[in-house]
């Protein structure tokens, strides 16, 4: 495993990486996985900030079956990813944020199967303390999630599927 932060007054980025793997206790059951992480934060003045990150996983695993009836070359390879970044506000009475995200999958499977998937939204928001031990929060969120899927072997088609959802609210803690 690897990493590191390094930083600035107000600014800071970190970074990390961890490699796995094993041959497994049987032949066709090794796994190997990758990850790495990017982060970083700055102060833009006394009242706003920014944060954003990137992270991204893959992984090839196996799967050998019952030792009576072992399976040879059953594979699974996935990566995964998501990124994101907010612009936060904060004052005495008064934080909220501007929220964006994206997150993806691409899942590829020894007998055809192969799919991709995202995930994508924003948020925007902001809390109020106008009286003493109360919040009132306002928003707005969207989202789009779904994915496709197919067998590449077999040529047959899943189709693809997305769904969209918005929704306002408020809150009074």
């Amino acid at each position: 495993e690897t990493g590191g932060s390094y930083g600035l007054d107000g600014a800071g980025i970190s970074i990390s990486g961890n490699h796995y793997q094993t041959d497994g206790p049987r032949p066709y059951s090794s796994f190997n996985s990758n990850n790495g992480s990017l982060r970083g934060e700055a102060n833009l003045t006394d009242r706003y900030s920014i944060n954003a990150d990137l992270h991204l996983t893959t992984f090839r695993t196996y799967d050998p079956g019952t030792s009576s009836k072992p399976l040879i070359n059953n594979w699974v390879d996935i990566t995964r990813g998501s990124a994101g970044v907010s612009i936060l506000n904060h004052s005495a009475n008064s934080q909220g944020a501007l929220k964006a995200f994206f997150n993806w999958g691409r899942h590829d499977i020894f007998d055809g199967f192969h799919s991709t998937d995202n995930n994508l939204g924003i948020q925007l928001y902001q809390g109020l303390s106008l009286l003493q031990n109360n919040v009132t929060t306002i928003g707005i969120d969207y989202r789009r999630y779904g994915g496709s899927a197919r067998n590449q072997l077999t040529k047959v088609d899943y189709g693809d599927h997305f769904v969209s959802e918005f929704s306002a609210y408020a809150l009074v803690q």
